[in-house]
């Protein structure tokens, strides 16, 4: 068995035993109060390093607090039995470094060693934390990477392990619920406060052989065991607690909807139905967009700067094309080839842009990549979206399909901002955008001439008479003639 392949195993191991293992630190806790000594020699300042320490503690509660609050249904669960995973996590505190929630119970243990005051504690509760939770995430990002495949191996090229990177944070994809919250994290809330109160009381009696119960730690721990057995009763006895499971089908910065405002939706489904809308997940209205109607408009950053979109369109055409996010392998294909498409579309006068849900920093930093790995950096706009505006108002959420990331979505829309063509591609799939140009080149001749274009039709080759186009007025329009297969099918040679 290679070294690899063991400490997957051992990784398997510990995450089954993952809730109970810390307890070992308990001996080190317990010789560390043995050996406290005060190099504090006043009360005040005892107690504000006591305080310093449980701080430290009460920070890691807090992004345990925050991870849990807002993670999808399905993931950073506390299930012993497997590894699972519904959703990649990526945005929130996933988004500075890869495993929050291993990091939180770090940063608790080492609030709780320092609070011994015996040097020893800390470096051994330091080194135990690495050593036991480096097993458990190489164990979790090998069967994330098994399951999400690039997708995670994009996510963890740009994301640490255990430092946080806090400029990369990126807003969480659901809103955060303090219920969810403190239904999974009441226990751990409650079990700080009771440590830190038993640690000081075997302080005290390690130092004057008696039981003393210092009154601020005391109403801590009290606080805290009311806290626990009122959840606990709550939780069993009423429905206050009993979440319904939560999905990232709603951009974030949104609230998913309540119980009361069902009937309201279906009202504004049958009021919306016909004209173009239907509700949007947070309750209020998306458009429906289909052929023929006037692009929404919209504002957006973008790596060129803000954009109004139909201002930007001016008296051109357009191609809107929507990315998963950046650094992906499929996008950086497509993303590229576009780029080399730039004097093909400027002959059709029609202008590109690209979105993405990713911040504008992080889509700079992607264009470099695009450059070294196709030959040609982007030269056009991508739209910033990671609030998902705009993708929500084009329809670029498909949540049966991934509730987070946008689908391959492409729209071609003519100078009067109407939209004249929509393709959508699943996200394995990359475009075609020599078909785009192709149906451009059709859309464009067609708008001119009274002819429809064959399948499989090229610039250059024979196109249909359309039947509206009598005989008579066929002789005047094309004058070279045509080719009756039926009295339907005429064809002729491509206008000039």
């Amino acid at each position: 068995m290679t070294l690899v392949q063991q400490i997957a195993r051992s990784g398997d191991v510990l995450f089954r035993w993952r809730s109970y293992l810390p307890l070992l630190l308990v001996p080190v806790l317990a010789a560390g109060v043995h050996q406290v000594q005060y190099p504090l020699h006043s009360h005040a300042l005892g107690l504000a390093w006591e305080i310093g320490c449980v701080l430290i503690a009460a920070l890691g509660v807090a992004i345990r607090v925050y991870t849990v609050g807002t993670a999808p249904h399905g993931t950073s669960g506390r299930n012993t039995r497997a590894q699972k995973a519904a959703t990649l996590n990526t945005t929130g505190a996933y988004s500075v470094v890869r495993h929050p929630l291993y990091l939180a119970n770090g940063i608790i243990a080492l609030g709780l060693a320092l609070f011994c005051r015996a040097w020893f504690a800390p470096v051994i509760v330091v080194l135990a934390t690495l050593l036991y939770y480096e097993r458990i995430a190489a164990r979790e990002e090998e069967f994330l990477e098994s399951k999400f495949g690039d997708a995670f191996r994009a996510w963890a090229a740009m994301v640490p392990a255990v430092v946080p990177a806090l400029p990369r944070f990126r807003p969480a994809v659901l809103t955060f619920s303090w219920r969810t919250a403190l239904v999974r994290e009441h226990y751990a809330i409650a079990l700080v406060a009771v440590t830190v109160f038993l640690l000081d009381v075997a302080e005290d009696f390690s130092v004057s052989g008696r039981l003393v119960f210092d009154p601020v730690w005391t109403t801590l721990c009290l606080l805290g065991v009311a806290f626990f057995v009122v959840m606990r009763i709550l939780k069993k006895r009423t429905t206050l607690f009993r979440t319904e499971p939560r999905r990232p089908a709603h951009p974030p910065g949104t609230r998913s909807p309540a119980r009361p405002a069902l009937r309201r939706r279906w009202s504004l489904v049958h009021s919306h139905l016909g004209q173009g809308v239907l509700p949007s997940p947070n309750g209020g209205v998306v458009m429906s967009l289909r052929l023929g109607d006037i692009a929404p408009d919209f504002s957006a950053d973008s790596t060129e700067g803000p954009i109004k979109f139909h201002e930007w369109v001016g008296n051109s055409w357009a191609i809107l094309f929507s990315h998963p996010r950046d650094f992906t392998p499929v996008c950086t294909t497509e993303l590229g080839y576009v780029a080399r498409l730039k004097p093909e579309f400027d002959k059709r006068h029609v202008k590109a842009i690209g979105l993405s849900i990713d911040p504008v920093e992080s889509h700079r930093g992607w264009i470099n990549d695009i450059k070294e790995t196709q030959g040609h950096a982007p030269n056009f706009p991508i739209i910033a979206d990671p609030e998902r505006k705009v993708a929500n108002l084009y329809g670029m959420m498909h949540p049966s399909h991934d509730e987070v990331y946008t689908v391959r979505t492409v729209f071609v829309i003519d100078p009067s901002k109407k939209i004249r063509l929509m393709i959508t591609y699943p996200q394995t799939t990359g475009r075609n955008f020599d078909e785009i140009l192709r149906v451009i080149d059709s859309m464009q001749l067609t708008d001119k001439h009274k002819v429809a274009t064959p399948v499989n039709w090229k610039q250059g080759e024979d196109v249909i008479i359309v039947p509206a186009v009598t005989d008579d007025e066929a002789k005047q329009r094309f004058p070279g003639g045509w080719k009756a297969l039926k009295p339907y099918l005429r064809l002729t040679p491509q206008p000039k």
